[in-house]
């Protein structure tokens, strides 16, 4: 885990300074170390090695791990599996919201809800297991992922990640998801709207004829923001400074 830290703290560093470092190759080459001298990695060892993926913004990276975590956790309840065979830990709430976030960061908007949704299923499949259920940090890091996809040059092409920002926080609100939105949500989703955007999206939510979404009730961007500045003072939910 130092090593991986090391790593992420490099990684960090070129960054900054607009220089390339390989963080993925040399965080693999400690995992695939670890592999050699049997040594099964914990959740915290995995945990720093996806951060350092985010810092890379590797998305392919991150997702890859999460799907190994998950198919060897799996593989690790089998009866035929000995304590001694190499695995992988089963992936929980952290290492779920680092996979959505490095995604939110590389304009994977449909992965980073994919995910969200698998998290959502998870928890439900198994009552009282709370390893993966999704929490508001959680669900902040989608609607992240729904603003970072909306500013894409992508996004004329496909508005539906407004539309799903705002499927997001509805539910958030009505307590569809068991969690209460707080600042960084309406922030983060305030970020998400522009003009063009906004009546690119309304054009096809209203299809739905849904009359009690943010999209359906307000007819200008400046109505909508001023609807959730409303929202946010209702609920007590501070503005940042």
């Amino acid at each position: 885990s130092a090593l991986l830290k090391i790593n992420e703290r490099a990684a960090e560093e070129y960054c900054e300074a607009n220089l390339r470092h390989n963080g993925v190759k040399w965080g693999m080459a400690v995992l695939d170390k670890m592999k050699k001298d049997k040594i099964s990695p914990d959740v915290v060892t995995c945990s720093t090695l996806m951060a350092a993926f985010d810092k890379s913004r590797n998305w392919k990276a991150s997702v890859s791990l999460l799907n190994a975590m998950d198919a060897s956790s799996h593989s690790n309840r089998s009866p035929k599996v000995h304590e001694t065979k190499w695995s992988l830990p089963e992936p929980n709430r952290f290492t779920y919201s680092l996979a959505i976030s490095t995604c939110a960061r590389c304009e994977q908007g449909d992965i980073a809800l994919l995910l969200l949704d698998k998290m959502t299923a998870l928890s439900n499949d198994i009552v009282g297991d709370t390893r993966t259920k999704p929490n508001t940090w959680v669900y902040n890091a989608a609607l992240l992922a729904c603003a970072e996809s909306n500013h894409s040059p992508c996004a004329k092409a496909n508005n539906n990640h407004l539309i799903t920002a705002f499927g997001i926080l509805e539910k958030m609100e009505n307590g569809g998801f068991d969690v209460a939105p707080d600042t960084v949500s309406y922030n983060t989703i305030l970020s998400a709207i522009d003009e063009s955007s906004f009546v690119s999206a309304k054009e096809l939510y209203d299809e739905s004829g849904n009359r009690k979404s943010y999209l359906s009730k307000h007819d200008d961007l400046m109505k909508i923001v001023v609807g959730i500045l409303d929202s946010m003072e209702a609920r007590g939910v501070s503005r940042d400074s």
